[in-house]
């Protein structure tokens, strides 16, 4: 609680007033404190205010011109205090550094006590939602393989850490490093991994000299770089040097990797270069390339027990070779037909099968006599995704033709169980010998679009795709609390398909209709256009037609209504919110909104306002306060303002920038940095608050919640709430 003591400034006078507060918000104090000019005029001093508080508190506070109510200088924010009575002090200067000898000002202190907890996270299945054990992946698996109690897994591209790791079979949700160091940087894009048991071969290129690709080989017994005597010491750009690279360019983009395998009681080691339209074969021991295959486009490629090729290439031929002692190929033994877009392919540990994963329009695996070619049977849902976004274990997402997937995987273990990479929704899937789904690897990759549908908060999406939350249970990887149950991706046109993952699903939101809405962006000729989607149940996306503007950044309302900044962001000018009503809806549930209706404005905008340079979507509090919020470093002064609905002042301003040199840690006390070399200092982050004993929600249209963490791509819940105010304070009133 928040008290006053007396204090004597001339014809000064106090007062305190109690705003009650809904849902989790804690009650507000305002201390207000009224000056006479007799007081203002007299004095050259700062002005003193004494505050008590009955328990410490992170506080807030700001002067305001009482005619208006309009803040004229931001005190400080989220600072804390302990209990007892406090005196501060204010220069008389407003936030643009001007003295100010009127009269008529008050002082707001608000308290809080709301802290935050991180919960865990949601699509990732790791036994520790931190730590190095955690599993976690900058894209997504891209090949697996398994040698005694271990799967080896390429991660693709990453940053800051290596690309190849493993996991014990008995504990698949747990990470062990491999090639882990101190360094930070980008090492060798790994994007295939095969085994023979002893040693591990690991292929792909450097991301950032797209001339370089090679493999490199660690050893089973101890994950550490085995020694070809053929090998070279190679450097990557950014990332560690390999101490023994084989199948080595360095001068040619065409030589990336696009299949790998080794012969587990033979000697070779293969490399498909299907932009070389070769095969490359190594002899696996000492590294030196020992012949040179002719295919065209070759691509996938996997060895059997006997030690012979399988290879799909050209117009997705699937051809079974045997080997001759020399590494050239003999005849042709098996030719397997009618796959549509063979994808990846493996054969069972005791030779019998072969596995084959074809895409198109099918999305299953196929299954072949590895003796006869002759067909066994089909695993997996005809069709995957293409009818219903509805997700199960037996509905796989393999590839589409419009979105950039990498490539899926099949990998055995020696009981004959099969893992697939089902890329489409972003897990590793387990089976046993007879088809039974087992257990999964879940992770989601590098993502800048979560969303949560505010009239149906259990509904959470990252990208395109839907899991279900129940807030009755703590977020954990295993025990129910959260679920895939849609993947919306493959009713994506390839005009909306966002390969930045920007602007996916923007405000998603189930209306009185009991249908669900989203913002999508159509690109044309560079033009972003936004149209609404419906999210069929049971279906997949449907497009209305309705187009925004051009450009539009409308927020869609709990209520319905489209509601949009216009304002051009420069200094010197104004701008307003307008709304338009939800007034119903077409024969195809479309919806239909009424004119637009301006309802507050933004004042002439200066260096300091947040509305300076650029502005996030415009979200709005239950209380009516119109929040703007600004994630450039350009802008030097505050970057994050609220004004009342219905007035064209500020009602507070706060979150003022550090410097662009300033070198520290993130400031506890609410500022924006935008030093620390940072290139991106802030970004759309909306939260819908969660109400679990009455199981509802809170919070009006949106909240404005800053949440930051390591973890690219994790979707976070926060943890059900103290009463009280946002947790920083960097909104001194939102109600």
């Amino acid at each position: 609680m928040v008290t006053t003591t007396k204090r004597t400034l001339g014809a000064s006078k106090s007062a305190i007033a109690f705003l009650s507060s809904q849902g989790r918000r804690s009650s507000l104090f305002l201390l207000l404190f009224f000056f006479s000019a007799t007081c203002l005029l007299a004095q050259n001093a700062p002005i003193a205010f004494n505050f008590s508080l009955s328990q410490a508190s992170k506080t807030s506070a700001g002067v305001y011109k009482r005619s208006g109510n309009v803040l004229v200088r931001t005190l400080w924010s989220n600072v804390s205090y302990a209990a007892g009575t406090h005196t501060a002090y204010w220069d008389r200067v407003n936030d643009e550094g001007f003295m100010l000898t009127d009269t008529g000002y008050y002082i707001k202190v608000i308290s809080n006590n709301v802290a935050y907890s991180w919960d865990g996270v949601v699509g990732n299945n790791s036994d520790s939602i931190s730590g190095s054990s955690k599993i976690r992946t900058f894209d997504r698996f891209h090949s697996l393989t398994f040698a005694g109690q271990f799967g080896y897994y390429a991660a693709g591209y990453t940053e800051g850490v290596p690309s190849c790791y493993k996991f014990n079979i008995s504990k698949p949700n747990s990470k062990i490093n491999i090639l882990w160091g101190p360094h930070k940087d980008i090492d060798l894009q790994c994007d295939y991994v095969t085994t023979d048991g002893s040693n591990v071969y690991w292929a792909g290129y450097d991301p950032y000299d797209a001339n370089l690709s090679f493999v490199f080989t660690t050893k089973t017994s101890d994950d550490k770089e085995y020694l070809h005597s053929s090998g070279t010491a190679q450097a990557t750009t950014y990332g560690r040097t390999y101490a023994s690279a084989i199948d080595l360019y360095t001068t040619n983009s065409n030589a990336h990797p696009s299949g790998l395998a080794v012969q587990t009681s033979g000697n070779f080691l293969f490399v498909a270069h299907k932009d070389l339209n070769q095969i490359n074969v190594l002899n696996k021991t000492t590294g030196a390339q020992v012949q040179t295959l002719s295919f065209t486009a070759p691509r996938e490629i996997c060895v059997d027990p006997s030690g012979n090729l399988w290879v799909i290439s050209g117009a997705n031929t699937i051809q079974k070779f045997t080997v001759n002692s020399n590494g050239t190929l003999g005849s042709t033994l098996l030719t397997i037909t009618g796959i549509a877009e063979p994808l990846a392919m493996a054969v069972s540990p005791n030779g019998s099968k072969i596995y084959i994963l074809d895409g198109a329009a099918s999305q299953q695996v196929k299954i072949f006599s590895n003796t006869t070619g002759a067909s066994i049977s089909t695993f997996g849902s005809a069709g995957g995704y293409i009818n219903n976004a509805s997700v199960n274990d037996y509905k796989f997402y393999f590839s589409d033709s419009v979105t950039q997937l990498s490539k899926p995987f099949i990998a055995f273990q020696s009981d004959s169980s099969f893992w697939l990479g089902d890329v489409g929704n972003e897990r590793v899937q387990h089976y046993n010998a007879s088809g039974t789904y087992l257990n999964r690897i879940m992770c989601l990759p590098h993502s800048y679009s979560t969303v949560v549908d505010r009239n149906n908060p259990n509904r959470v999406f990252n990208e395109y795709l839907e899991f279900n939350v129940d807030y009755s249970k703590p977020l954990g990887p295993h025990n129910g609390s959260w679920t895939l149950v849609n993947n919306w991706r493959r009713g994506v046109k390839a005009n909306y398909f966002q390969n930045d993952k920007l602007r996916i699903f923007i405000q998603l939101i189930t209306l009185s209709n009991n249908r669900t809405y989203a913002l999508m962006d159509e690109y044309v000729n560079g033009i972003r256009k936004p149209e609404v989607v419906e999210l069929i149940n049971n279906g997949k996306i449907r497009y209305t037609g309705i187009k925004l503007q051009d450009f539009a950044n409308d927020i869609i309302g709990q209520d319905g209504s489209l509601r949009r900044m216009v304002c051009s962001r420069n200094l010197g000018d104004s701008g307003y919110w307008e709304e338009q009503t939800l007034t119903g809806f077409t024969n195809s549930n479309n919806p239909i909104w009424g004119s637009s209706q301006r309802i507050a404005w933004i004042p002439t905008i200066t260096a300091n306002d947040p509305a300076f340079s650029n502005i996030m979507a415009p979200a709005v509090t239950s209380g009516g306060f119109n929040i703007i919020f600004n994630a450039e470093k350009d802008n030097k002064g505050y970057h994050l303002g609220a004004i009342k609905t219905g007035t064209n002042q500020y009602a507070w301003k706060t979150s003022k920038a550090t410097t662009p040199t300033y070198i520290g840690p993130l400031p506890l006390d609410g500022s924006f940095d935008i030093g620390n070399n940072v290139e991106y200092p802030g970004g759309n982050v909306y939260a819908v608050w969660v109400d679990k004993k009455n199981n509802s929600t809170f919070g009006g249209d949106t909240d404005i919640v800053f949440k930051w963490s390591k973890d690219a791509g994790k979707t976070f819940k926060s943890k059900k709430l103290s009463r009280g105010l946002s947790a920083s304070s960097l909104s001194p009133q939102l109600a």
